[in-house]
């Protein structure tokens, strides 16, 4: 062949390849715009109206998942039963949830601006208002608390790398939401959220604490509720809450939802769950005030949106490391307890430290690194006998799990009243855990753990699926023979009339 052929076929076969190149090109360039163009569409009519100015997107976590919501009917004409306050009730902490639910009429009857410590804008609340309702059935209605679980891991890399994963996983499993045909209290209930982040210097602690307050968001989300406030009282809650918003952004592009972070300058840089809900009130009654300007105006705009506020009726308040589950079939008798006047406490339920969740996570580290793989077996709880027998609960598949009233298993010699906890220990659930635990002493984590074991654990499998007891040392019945739990006492709704 002549040199000058040979030159002329590897030219064109070059020309004939570059064409094809730019030819794909072309058609991938095509795809992308109609993508972005399908993102914007979505963006522009739900995501659009959130409020993260200076925001960087952060893919540390971020996975694509493509989700079709789908909306139905309910599944069955269901009303949820009710306990009786007698039944629950008791002085004892049992009260205490982390969040409430009831009318803005109800909110306002309280005085927010006095209160001394934490927990007062619940137990504050409920002493104003005397029908305060729990359900019978835990999976109508419970929140599972986080942050205490996260404390426990801090310090370890490998265990707080771990606990992240559980909490960010849960966050991404809410991604296609039940969408249920019905009209309720949450379409007109404003979620209010205070958030403290006293320093940003312990960036895995901080990390943990963006991720559960992703979660506890997630949560309302996923329940459909329209707006969610997070207040903060430094620039440091800012950080956090911008963080926290991006990786919400592919919910966002799925389901409407109004996120606003709102910082208050204050003096009482502790007690932000009170600053929160009396400001809150503040800009609720001025509309009603003769010294109205355009200044508050924009301020009442920031919280209740542009929305005209007659559209709420309903606040929503929780602390930002609970994760929120409603049975879609109970939303109905929620809201009709609401529309009563009634508050909503839901069940507070914590999850445990146990090997179950770090098994994978020991098997590779037990030949390379033994001395954390030790440090993590002393530190959880065992897949043996009744710590091993854990209800892994579906509401979405019918399954219950009915309260037994005022019996606290745990208290041998005086079960109708809770156990006194151990010198020392705050939260009971966690008084026999500590760093002299040894793993291999049955014994010693039977003794340890005394008022755990006769408790039966429970796994939310729409929910983090970490093992949880009651924080109020309660327990219930799990059933999944699609039976439902029915009232303790037969005067129960009477009593709340």
């Amino acid at each position: 062949m002549a040199p000058y052929q040979l030159n002329f076929n590897r030219s064109l076969g070059f020309a004939v390849t570059f064409l094809l190149i730019l030819l794909a090109a072309y058609r991938l360039n095509d795809e992308i715009k109609s993508t972005k163009n399908l993102i914007v569409t979505q963006s522009r009519s739900t995501y659009g109206q959130r409020d993260v100015s200076n925001t960087q997107t952060s893919s540390k976590y971020s996975t694509v998942k493509k989700c079709i919501s789908r909306e139905h009917p309910l599944k069955s004409n269901y009303t949820a039963p009710f306990l009786h306050p007698s039944q629950w009730m008791d002085g004892n902490g049992d009260i205490y949830s982390g969040m409430w639910w009831q009318s803005i009429a109800s909110m306002l009857q309280t005085n927010y601006s006095k209160l001394g410590f934490l927990e007062a804008v619940s137990f504050k609340s409920f002493q104003n208002n005397k029908r305060v309702v729990q359900t019978v059935d835990w999976l109508d209605v419970n929140v599972e608390h986080l942050s205490k679980y996260a404390k426990y891991f801090s310090g370890s890399e490998v265990e707080e790398d771990r606990v992240a994963e559980l909490i960010y996983g849960y966050t991404e499993r809410t991604k296609c939401p039940e969408v249920y045909d019905v009209q309720s209290a949450i379409s007109s209930t404003i979620a209010i959220l205070p958030l403290r982040v006293s320093s940003l210097e312990k960036k895995n602690q901080v990390r943990l604490i963006q991720l559960q307050l992703t979660a506890t968001l997630a949560s309302l989300w996923a329940a459909g509720f329209p707006r969610a406030l997070v207040v903060g009282v430094s620039h440091n809650e800012s950080i956090v809450v911008r963080e926290s918003f991006d990786l919400l952004e592919e919910h966002l592009a799925i389901q409407f939802m109004d996120l606003k972070y709102i910082q208050i300058d204050t003096t009482d840089m502790k007690l932000v769950p009170k600053v929160a809900l009396a400001r809150f009130q503040e800009i609720i009654m001025q509309p009603n005030k003769p010294q109205d300007t355009p200044i508050n105006r924009t301020e009442l705009t920031e919280w209740i949106g542009k929305d005209n506020i007659s559209k709420w009726k309903y606040v929503y308040f929780t602390e930002p490391d609970l994760i929120l589950h409603i049975r879609p079939e109970a939303i109905p008798s929620l809201s009709l307890e609401l529309e009563k006047g009634h508050i909503i406490n839901a069940h507070r339920l914590q999850p445990l430290p146990h090997i179950q969740q770090f098994s994978h996570i020991l098997e590779g580290i037990n030949s390379s690194h033994p001395n954390k793989a030790l440090k993590i077996r002393n530190k959880v709880l065992p897949n043996a006998a009744s710590f091993g027998s854990i209800h892994s609960l579906n509401p979405s598949s019918g399954d219950v799990c009915c309260d037994q009233g005022k019996f606290y298993p745990s208290h041998i010699d005086n079960p109708t009243s809770p156990a006194i906890k151990r010198k020392g220990c705050w939260l009971w659930e966690f008084c026999g855990f500590g760093p002299n635990t040894n793993h291999s002493d049955w014994n010693a984590i039977v003794k340890n753990h005394e008022l755990l074991v006769m408790h039966p654990f429970l796994s939310l499998e729409q929910g983090t699926r970490i093992p949880v007891v009651h924080h109020g040392q309660r327990v219930c019945t799990a059933r999944r023979d699609g039976t439902i739990c029915s009232n303790l006492d037969s005067n129960t709704n009477k009593a709340r009339e």
